[in-house]
C-alpha cells in the first residue's frame, strides 16, 4: 500500500547520481519531442519526481502542509524521517520515496472534461479523486507522474500545497465549564456574559469545520474519544465525514475544541480540506448541504491573489446558499512585497534572455533584491501577477506572461537553475511560481531576481513569504502589502484576524485589544472576474478579530501561559471562535442571513488598532474604525446579541425608564403594550400579588422579601420576548409561580421569554413554580429557558418545578441532561441551564421536578478572569516592537525612544551613534551575564525566570555608511557556546525578530540552532546591535565585534523541486 507524502525536491548536491532531464525551456536543440509533451502538461512540481529511485534513498522535500511557525530562530531538528509518514521538520522539509502518494491538482480545457479525467485518473491509481467545475485533485502515485502527458483532457497538472492559517446587567446565573481545557475567548468575547444572561448556547445550529484532520494524528496527546469523556468535545461526539492523515496533526479537533467551549450545544461535523483545491472546494459544498455554519483554517499556495479561484467560489456559493462562511484570515503578516513591473533591463541567465525587473522605485536601476538566509534555513516563497489564471476561468483565459523567480549568490551563480524551481511556464496557465530553497552553507545572503521571460510586462506582482519562511529581504522591501488571498478574501467570506486573549480589555493589561502581529493584512485588489476580463475591486478585509492563544487539550505551544494546557495560536483559533459565536446569534433568530450576521458583528465589534502599520511607518494617530489588519475589531458577542431583534428592553442599548412598581393584593404591577421595564418589590400585606408585563419585550424584575406573608406571587411575561429576573428570599409560606405565557391558562405565545431565577429558598421543600406551555413545534428561539434552576445561588438544591402543559394529551415529557432539553414528546418545551443529571429530576406527568434527596457535585468553575502567570513570555515574544505614544521623542531607529539614553539605562545601553560611522567595528564587549531586578525598555525576556525579570545584555545603537559584514571574535568557550549577535533596523519590546526590523543573527547554541556566518548589512543607515546570552547566566561574556572585509562566496543547498524538476539549464554564470 502506498502511503502519503505530501511533498517534492531534487538533491543537486547530495544526489549526484540522479538522472537530470533537461528542461525544454531551456534545453534549445537538445529538447525531445517526449520531455516538451512532459513540460508542456506538467509543472516542474511534478515532473521532478520522474525517476526518483527507491535505491537512491528517497530525497528530500518541503512539506505539503505548510504551518505557522514563531520567531525564536532556527529550531533544532528533533525527528527522523519515517518511509511514507510525513515527519515535518521544523525547517518544513521531509522524505519521500517512489511508492508515496503526492497531492496534486489537474486542470482541464473545460468543465465538461474534468469527469472523463478523473475516470482516467482513477484508473492510473488517483485515490480520494475530486472534480469541481475543470479541476481535478487528489492523491496519485508517483509511479504514475510520467503517464499524465498521454490522457488527452488534461492541460496541465501541479503540485498542491496546503497553507494552515476573550440592575439588570449585574444579574447572572450559575455557570459551569465542560471539559479539561477552556477557551479564554469565553472571557475576552463576552460569551460567558451572554450564556449567563440569556442562556445561549448554539442550540439548534450546525457547524461544519474544514481543516487538516480531526482524529488521525499519531503524536497526538489525546484522542478524540478521550476528548468526548473529558466533555472537551460534545458527548454526542463529531461527526467525521472523511479524516485528514496520520502525518497531520488534527487542528480540526482543537478548532471542535473551542466552539465547544463557547457553543457548546451546537452540533458539529468535520471534513478534511486537504487533498487539493477541487478536494477543498468540493467539501466546502458537502459541509453547507448540512450545516448552518462552516468554518475552515486552510489555504493553498495556488490560490490567485487577484482574481477569485475555485475555493472562493465555493466559499462563496456556501454564502449565497445562506450558510454562514468564516475563514481564518492567514498568518502571513505582512510579509510581501508588490510593485508593478520595471524594465530593469536585459539580463542572459544559461540560453535563456529575461528582462529583469527593477527593485529600485527611483531612477536608478537595480535588478535584485538582497535576502538573508539562514544556514540549513527554508526560503518558501510564491510569486503572483496581474493576469488571469486559466483554472479559475474555467479554462477561458491563462496568463499573458511567462515570468520567473531566480535565486543567485552574491557572486551571479544561478542557483535554482539546476532543477528549475521557481521558472515554470506560464503561458496559458496560472500567473504563479514557487520558489523553495534550503541553504546548507556557506552563503548566508542571496540575489534575488525576477525575470519577465515572454509576453506583455504586469503592471501589478506580489510575492508572498510562507509563515515558515526563514528567508527575510534586506532590500528593496516593500513591508506593508496586503497577504489575505484566496476564498478568506471572498465577498461572502467573514474572514478572521487574530488578537492573543490576554491582549484584550478583559484581561486587564489593555484598554483597546493588540491584533497578532502575525496576522495577515487586507486589501489584496481583485482585478479579474470568472471570465478573466478586466475589473478593480478592493474588498474590505479582515472583517473582524478574535482571541487567540487559548487552551485546548493537545494542540499548541506547550509550555505557554500555563504549565499544563498548551496554548493555539494563530488565526486558526480565532476563525472557531467567531463561527461559535454566529451559532449563539442564530439560536436567538435562526433566520440571520450570513449578510445579517456579517452586519451585526461588524457593527458592535470593538475597535482596534493596525498595528503592523505602526510597526513600519512609525507611530501615527489611532486608526478609527475598520483597518487592514483588525477588520472592524474584536467580537463581542453579548454587544452583537442584544443588537438583534425582539431582545428584551433592558438588555439593549435602547433609552428605557425602569418604573419602579410595588405590588399588593388589590394593585398589581402591569405594563404597557410596548416594551416595559419593571423593577417589583412584592409587599408583605399578604393575598395575592399579580406582576404581568402585558405586551412587549419586557423586563421584569421581582424581589421577594423573606418576610413577606403574600399568599401567592403570580408573575406574567406577556407577548413578547420577556426577562424575568426573580431575586431575593422565598419564604416557606409563599408559592412563586413563573409564566412567561400572557396569561394564567391559554396557549403559548410562541416566543422564547428568559427566566432567571437567583432567588434563595428558605427550605429545600420548597421552591419556584414555572409553568411553560408546549405548541407542538418548539425550536430553541421558541422555548422558554430557565436559568438557574434547581439552584439557590450557593449551589444548594430549591425544589423547583416545572409544569408542561401541552395540548397532545399522549406527549410525554424526556430530558437530556447534555443539553438541558425538556421535550414533550418530539417538542422542546424548554431548556435549563446549567443542566442537571437526570438523577436530580424526577418526572411526574406533566411535572419536571428537582429531586433534593440527590446531591449534585459542584458546578465545574470556568477559569477566573485574571492575566495568565506567564503573559510576558507568551505574548512578547509573539509581537514586534509596539509603537512609541503620539509625540514621544525617538532616535533615529523606530521604536527606540531617547529615553533610552538616560542613566538608568546605562548600564544596558550605549550610543555610538555621535563616534561616527562603523564605529562599532573593533568594539570590544565585555559583562556578567546574571539576572536583572525588572525589566528592560526593549529587547526583554523573561525565559521563565523564576522573578520574571531579564537577562542581562547590552544594546549599541550604531551608523553605518556602505554595505558592512559584521562577525564576532569570541574570548571564552562560554561565550563561543552562548552569546549571540543580533543586528536590528529598529527596537522591539521582546525578541520577535519582526522581519520589518531583523537584519541577522550569529551565534553557536546547539539547542537553538547555530549561525556562524557573518551578518550581512547591504543598506547604510542606523542599525541596533544585541549582545545577549538568552537565558544563560552565571558567566562572563567576552567577544570583539568585527567588520570583515568580505562574506566570502559560495554555492551549496538543496535546490527544492516545488516548482522543478531537473535541468539542461546552465548553473553558470549569468551575463
Amino acid at each position: 500500500m502506498a502511503f502519503l507524502v505530501v511533498v517534492t525536491i531534487v538533491f543537486t548536491l547530495w544526489h549526484p547520481t540522479l538522472s537530470i532531464r533537461p528542461l525544454s525551456k531551456f534545453g534549445g536543440d537538445q529538447v525531445t519531442a517526449e520531455q516538451a509533451a512532459i513540460d508542456g502538461k506538467l509543472s516542474w512540481t511534478l515532473s521532478s519526481l520522474i525517476g526518483i529511485k527507491e535505491e537512491d534513498g528517497g530525497v528530500r522535500a518541503p512539506a505539503t502542509v505548510i504551518r505557522p511557525r514563531r520567531r525564536n530562530g532556527i529550531d533544532p531538528k528533533r525527528r527522523a524521517d519515517d518511509a511514507g509518514q510525513e515527519q515535518v521538520q521544523p525547517d518544513g522539509f521531509t522524505t519521500f520515496r517512489p511508492g508515496d502518494l503526492v497531492t496534486a491538482d489537474f486542470t482541464t480545457k473545460s468543465e465538461a472534461d474534468a469527469s472523463k479525467l478523473l475516470a482516467d485518473l482513477e484508473e492510473m491509481g488517483l485515490q480520494n479523486g475530486t472534480a469541481f467545475k475543470n479541476v481535478v485533485s487528489g492523491l496519485l502515485p508517483i509511479s504514475a507522474v510520467d503517464k499524465l502527458p498521454s490522457l488527452p483532457e488534461l492541460h496541465y497538472a501541479q503540485r498542491s500545497f496546503v497553507v494552515l492559517r476573550g440592575a439588570f446587567a449585574s444579574l447572572h446565573s450559575l455557570d459551569e465549564a465542560k471539559g479539561l481545557a477552556t477557551s479564554q475567548s469565553d472571557t475576552a468575547q463576552h460569551v460567558d456574559h451572554l450564556r449567563m444572561t440569556l442562556g445561549l448556547t448554539g442550540r439548534g445550529q450546525r457547524i461544519g469545520i474544514l481543516s487538516d484532520s480531526f482524529d488521525a494524528a499519531t503524536a497526538a496527546a489525546t484522542s478524540a474519544a478521550r476528548d468526548i469523556a473529558t466533555g472537551d468535545l460534545p458527548q454526542e461526539g463529531v461527526t467525521v465525514l472523511q479524516d485528514g492523515h496520520s502525518g497531520d496533526k488534527d487542528e480540526g479537533r482543537a478548532m471542535a475544541q473551542l466552539i465547544h467551549d463557547l457553543a457548546p450545544a451546537a452540533q458539529l461535523s468535520f471534513i478534511t480540506a486537504h487533498g487539493g483545491t477541487a478536494g477543498f472546494a468540493r467539501n466546502i459544498l458537502r459541509l453547507a448541504q448540512s450545516n448552518d455554519i462552516v468554518v475552515d483554517d486552510i489555504g493553498y499556495n495556488a490560490q490567485p491573489f487577484f482574481m477569485d479561484g475555485i475555493v472562493a467560489e465555493a466559499a462563496q456559493e456556501a454564502s449565497d446558499m445562506g450558510v454562514i462562511y468564516v475563514s481564518a484570515a492567514g498568518n502571513d503578516g505582512v510579509n510581501a512585497y508588490q510593485a508593478p513591473f520595471r524594465d530593469g533591463g536585459q539580463r542572459r541567465v544559461g540560453r535563456v534572455s529575461y528582462t529583469m525587473h527593477d527593485w529600485d522605485p527611483t531612477d536608478a536601476v537595480v535588478d535584485y533584491q538582497v535576502i538573508m538566509l539562514p544556514v540549513r534555513g527554508a526560503l518558501k516563497m510564491v510569486l503572483q501577477w496581474s493576469e488571469p489564471w486559466f483554472s479559475a476561468t474555467g479554462g477561458a483565459k491563462g496568463s499573458g506572461s511567462d515570468i520567473d523567480l531566480l535565486l543567485f549568490d552574491m557572486d551571479d551563480n544561478l542557483l535554482n537553475g539546476q532543477t528549475g524551481t521557481g521558472i515554470d511556464d506560464n503561458i496559458g496557465r496560472d500567473a504563479h511560481e514557487f520558489l523553495a530553497y534550503q541553504s546548507l552553507g556557506p552563503d548566508i545572503t542571496f540575489k534575488l531576481r525576477i525575470g519577465l521571460h515572454k509576453g506583455r510586462p504586469p503592471s501589478l506582482m506580489r510575492y508572498l513569504l510562507f509563515s515558515d519562511n526563514d528567508a527575510v529581504p534586506l532590500t528593496y522591501f516593500t513591508g506593508s502589502s496586503p497577504t489575505i488571498y484566496g476564498h478568506p478574501n471572498a465577498p461572502g467570506a467573514i474572514s478572521c484576524a487574530a488578537a492573543y486573549y490576554a491582549d484584550t480589555p478583559r484581561f486587564g493589561q489593555f484598554t483597546t485589544a493588540l491584533a497578532e502581529p502575525f496576522t495577515s493584512h487586507g486589501g489584496t485588489p481583485i482585478l479579474f472576474n470568472k471570465q478573466g476580463e478586466p475589473v478593480h475591486e478592493i474588498r474590505k478585509k479582515p472583517d473582524v478579530s478574535a482571541a487567540d492563544g487559548a487552551h485546548t487539550t493537545f494542540l499548541g505551544k506547550l509550555p505557554g501561559d500555563n504549565p499544563q494546557w498548551p496554548n493555539f495560536f494563530g488565526t486558526s483559533a480565532a476563525a472557531p471562535h467567531v463561527a461559535a459565536v454566529a451559532a449563539l446569534l442564530k439560536e436567538w433568530q435562526p433566520d440571520l442571513t450570513p449578510a445579517q450576521v456579517w452586519d451585526v458583528l461588524t457593527s458592535t465589534a470593538h475597535d482596534m488598532n493596525d498595528n503592523i502599520k505602526h510597526t513600519h511607518f512609525g507611530q501615527g494617530d489611532f486608526s478609527v474604525g475598520r483597518d487592514n489588519q483588525t477588520g472592524y475589531g474584536l467580537v463581542d458577542a453579548f454587544a452583537a446579541a442584544v443588537s438583534l431583534a425582539d431582545i428584551p428592553v433592558c438588555l439593549t442599548k435602547a433609552a428605557v425608564d425602569e418604573r419602579a412598581c410595588t405590588a399588593t393584593d388589590t394593585s398589581p404591577c402591569v405594563g404597557t403594550a410596548d416594551d416595559d421595564s419593571l423593577v417589583v418589590a412584592v409587599s408583605d400585606e399578604g393575598g395575592n400579588v399579580v406582576t404581568d408585563g402585558q405586551d412587549g419585550n419586557d423586563c421584569l424584575h421581582v424581589t421577594v422579601d423573606s418576610t413577606s406573608s403574600t399568599s401567592t406571587v403570580r408573575v406574567l411575561g406577556g407577548n413578547g420576548r420577556d426577562y424575568i429576573v426573580i431575586d431575593g428570599t422565598l419564604p416557606a409560606l409563599v408559592t412563586l409561580e413563573v409564566r412567561g405565557a400572557p396569561r394564567l391558562t391559554g396557549e403559548d405565545d410562541r416566543q422564547r421569554d428568559t427566566i432567571l431565577l437567583t432567588i434563595s429558598a428558605k427550605s429545600e421543600t420548597h421552591g419556584v413554580h414555572v409553568f411553560v406551555e408546549d405548541s407542538g413545534s418548539g425550536t430553541p428561539d421558541l422555548a422558554d429557558i430557565i436559568l438557574g434552576f434547581g439552584f439557590n445561588t450557593d449551589e444548594s438544591c430549591r425544589a423547583d418545578v416545572l409544569t408542561v402543559s401541552s395540548p397532545r394529551a399522549s406527549a410525554t415529557l424526556s430530558y437530556d441532561d447534555h443539553t438541558g432539553e425538556v421535550r414533550a414528546g418530539k417538542s422542546l418545551a424548554a431548556m435549563i441551564n446549567p443542566p442537571l443529571p437526570s438523577n436530580a429530576i424526577i418526572i411526574d406527568g406533566a411535572d419536571f421536578k428537582r429531586n433534593c434527596a440527590t446531591s449534585v457535585p459542584p458546578l465545574q468553575r470556568r477559569p477566573p478572569v485574571e492575566m495568565p502567570p506567564s503573559w510576558r513570555f507568551v505574548g512578547e515574544e509573539e509581537l514586534p516592537f509596539i509603537a512609541l505614544e503620539p509625540g514621544t521623542r525617538q532616535l533615529p531607529i523606530p521604536g527606540c525612544p531617547l529615553s533610552l539614553l538616560e542613566p538608568t539605562h546605562s548600564r544596558f545601553v550605549t550610543n555610538m551613534i555621535p563616534n561616527g560611522p562603523q564605529a562599532i567595528c573593533g568594539k570590544r564587549v565585555t559583562f556578567q551575564s546574571h539576572l536583572l531586578d525588572g525589566p528592560l525598555p526593549v529587547f526583554d525576556l523573561s525565559c521563565d525566570a523564576p522573578n520574571k525579570s531579564s537577562l542581562a545584555q547590552r544594546l549599541f545603537l550604531v551608523e553605518l555608511d556602505q554595505p558592512t559584514h559584521l562577525d564576532v571574535t569570541y574570548h571564552n568557550s562560554k561565550s563561543k557556546q552562548h552569546t549571540g549577535v543580533f543586528v536590528y533596523r529598529g527596537c522591539e519590546t521582546g525578541m520577535a525578530r519582526e522581519p520589518s526590523v531583523w537584519r541577522g543573527e550569529i551565534w553557536h547554541d546547539q539547542t537553538r540552532g547555530i549561525n556562524t556566518l557573518p551578518i550581512y548589512l547591504p543598506e547604510a543607515g542606523f542599525y541596533a546591535v544585541l549582545v545577549s546570552n538568552i537565558c544563560e547566566i552565571g558567566f562572563e561574556t567576552d567577544i570583539t565585534i568585527t567588520c570583515p572585509d568580505d562574506g566570502g562566496s559560495g554555492s551549496g543547498g538543496i535546490i527544492v523541486s516545488v516548482q522543478s524538476a531537473d535541468d539542461g539549464f546552465l548553473n553558470g554564470d549569468s551575463t
